[in-house]
């Protein structure tokens, strides 16, 4: 997939988030999932992810990485599958927990490719 597809992929995914069209930006990463390679989609999903970590550091006072401080999940009994992994995949970046981000996508990845697996990108 070329930086310039890319790019526009991950903008429109941004952009979708922020004005609640969820369905827009599943749409943009099931395009980059189809048509550009894992390391495509991990770098579409750490774009996203980078934004939204923006956001919620304008929203809450960061932890101090520094000292071993971390972001936190909340459990919330009625989140989705999908913004479960939408916030795992924003709090790793986050913490900068870069294996963490890479093993998400790469799980999506990986049961998308399994025999009737759903998955958020794939179809």
């Amino acid at each position: 997939m070329s930086p310039g597809v890319a790019a526009f992929w991950s903008c429109t995914a941004v952009e979708a988030a922020r004005t609640g069209e969820d369905g827009l930006a599943e749409e943009a990463a099931a395009r980059v999932a189809e048509s550009g390679g894992f390391l495509d989609l991990v770098a579409f999903c750490r774009c996203v992810a980078d934004v939204a970590a923006r956001a919620l550091s304008v929203l809450h006072e960061p932890p101090d990485l520094a000292q071993g401080e971390r972001w936190a999940l909340q459990p919330n009994p009625a989140a989705t599958v999908g913004q479960l992994f939408a916030v795992r995949l924003t709090v790793a970046p986050a913490n900068r927990d870069s294996d963490m981000a890479t093993a998400l996508v790469a799980a999506v990845v990986e049961a998308s490719e399994r025999p009737n697996a759903r998955s958020r990108f794939g179809r």
